[in-house]
Order: structure tokens, then sequence, then C-alpha cells
């Protein structure tokens, strides 16, 4: 595991909120293209408003041995705007949760939720620009997802914003090559978290060997900066990642992949290499699939910088309709 020093946190509730307006205005925006869109009828345009109002009863709300318990309503008023035409597409969905607790557990509470996605073609099948934003509470432990266990305990929001121009390229009918920069913002409202700027270049390469048979690599140099209020420390790294391997449908629906690769780390404490991993069979029979997988990777971790993940994954499902079951 990765003995990187805690990092980050913004600086204030207000940079939410400016996020929050500013994306806002990009919903609204969507929205009068849109308008615009449905009376030319040249763009297609959908609108998915929707609201959710419920009452839970939870017998520990602070997951602590003083089983404090409370009444929790729920009312989230929602819109999903999606936008697609020629030059670009657009899928907003935006929420906001206001919570009652009717002992005063906690005050009013509200919070939001926002998934933003934008694709445009800059140039018709070879310049596009993506812009990702996703506002979201989400666990402050990666060993432990709270978000499923308590609405309030040991998590925070979290902004992600992602922006990335790329090229595509062919350079034959079986060869596609993208390459691009890419530019990623974490924010957390939790002075706790570790906040983080990140901007890499990359090349990703695929080649179809056959119908069944894709060879596929990356290579990516990253520069990233991290700040964390509790720490002084230079919290400044690059980063550079080649991968490459094989994916193989040997049968329909069944695949088996292996994907190895490299990640090498330069910061002020000196270097480290770090290896890296994909690897698993599906297969697929008449009426059962059977998925193995391991994976080793470096992840965003809320408090740290990043952290190392193992996954060993087994399982089988078996559908006999109109039952399935799965292990």
């Amino acid at each position: 595991m990765i003995s990187n020093p805690p990092l980050s946190v913004s600086e204030s509730c207000s940079l939410s909120s400016v996020l929050l307006r500013k994306t806002i205005v990009m919903i609204m925006t969507v929205l009068a293209l849109g308008a615009g869109a449905v009376r030319s009828q040249a763009s297609d345009m959908r609108l998915e408003p929707a609201l959710t109002v419920g009452e839970e009863y939870n017998d520990n709300i602070f997951l602590d041995p003083g089983n404090v318990t409370d009444y929790i309503a729920r009312v989230i008023p929602s819109l999903r705007a999606v936008y697609r035409s020629k030059l670009w597409d657009w899928d907003v969905a935006y929420a906001y949760e206001y919570r009652y607790y009717a002992h005063k557990t906690y005050d009013a509470y509200s919070t939001n939720r926002l998934n933003l996605t934008n694709t445009t073609r800059l140039v018709e099948e070879f310049l596009y620009l993506k812009v990702i934003d996703v506002y979201t509470p989400v666990s402050l432990s990666l060993a432990r997802d709270y978000t499923q266990e308590s609405l309030n305990v040991n998590q925070s929001d979290q902004n992600v914003l992602t922006v990335n121009p790329y090229l595509v390229f062919h350079p034959t009918k079986r060869t596609t090559l993208n390459t691009g920069y890419q530019y990623r913002n974490i924010w957390y409202k939790d002075y706790r978290a570790t906040d983080k700027q990140e901007q890499s270049g990359y090349a990703e390469l695929q080649h179809e060997l056959s119908s069944r048979v894709m060879m596929t690599g990356t290579a990516r140099y990253l520069y990233t900066t991290a700040s964390n209020t509790r720490y002084t420390q230079d919290l400044r790294y690059t980063q550079g990642i080649i991968q490459a391997g094989p994916k193989v449908e040997y049968q329909d629906r069944s695949l088996a992949w292996g994907i190895v690769g490299v990640s090498r780390i330069e910061r002020g404490t000196g270097t480290a290499k770090r290896f890296i991993w994909d690897m698993g069979v599906t297969h697929q029979a008449p009426v059962t699939a059977f998925t193995v997988q391991t994976a080793r990777n470096w992840v965003d971790d809320p408090i740290y910088i990043t952290r190392r993940q193992d996954q060993y994954v087994a399982s089988v499902t078996r559908t006999v309709e109109p039952t399935t079951l799965g292990l």
C-alpha cells in the first residue's frame, strides 16, 4: 500500500455554491438550446422531471452504540435534460434533496446531486471535446461505503470536473488511436479530505488482430497537485503509466482478457514503481455465466492522494426464466 501523506481540502462551502451555480447556468443553457432545437425540429431534446417523497425510521442515525433514533422525511425534486445534435450531445441530471428530522437529530438538511456529460464534435470523426461534472456524496473510506449505511456519517460532498479534448486517428481499418489532454479537478466539502488537480497527456491504441482478438495499449503521463490544510509538505508528483494486453472473445459472449503494466511515480521523497494489472475470464454457458477476475490499481482516496486497490472476484449466475440466481 502507498504511504502517501494525507492531503487536501477545499476552502469552504462557498466553492460548492459557485460550482453549483455555474452548473445550473449550464443546465439552463442546455434547456434554451433544446427549446430552439425542438422548434426547428433539427435535433433531439428530452426533458424528464421527477419528484420523490419518502418517510423513513432510522434506529441508529450516527452508527454508534448510542442508537440515536429519528423519523426522516425526504423530498427530492429532480430534472434530467438530454439534447443531441450534429455538433454536440448533452446529458444533464440534477436533483435537490431536502431532509427533515422529526426529533431534530439534525437541523433541516439539504444536498445536491449533479451528473453532467457533454461531447462536442469540433471536427467530425477527428477532434472532440468531452466535459464531465459529477457532484455527489461519497464515502470518506474506500474500505467501507458509508453512503450505503447512513445519510451523514463519514462522508462528504464531492465534485469531480473533467475536461478532455482529444483526437481520433485511424492509421488502418483495424487500428484506432486516441490521443489527448485531460484536466481533472477533485474537490471535497469535508475539511478532512484531500483536494486534487490533475493534468495528463495520453495515447490509447486499439488494434483488431481478428474479429475476435483485440490488442489494447495505453500510455499516460500525469502531473498532480494536492492540497490539505492540515499539511505543509510539497504535495506534487508526476506519474507515468504504460499498460497493454489482449482481449479475446473465444466464443459468443465469452471473453478473456489480460492487461498488465507499470506505473512510475516521482515525488520529493523519491521514485516508486508500481505494477498494475486486470486479468479475467467471463464464460457464458446456455443458462449459466461464470466470471473470475483479479486486478490491481491505484485509485483516488478522499483522505490520502491514492491508495492501492486489489480485487479478487468470482461469480456465478444462473438464469432460468423467470428466475435468476447469483453468487
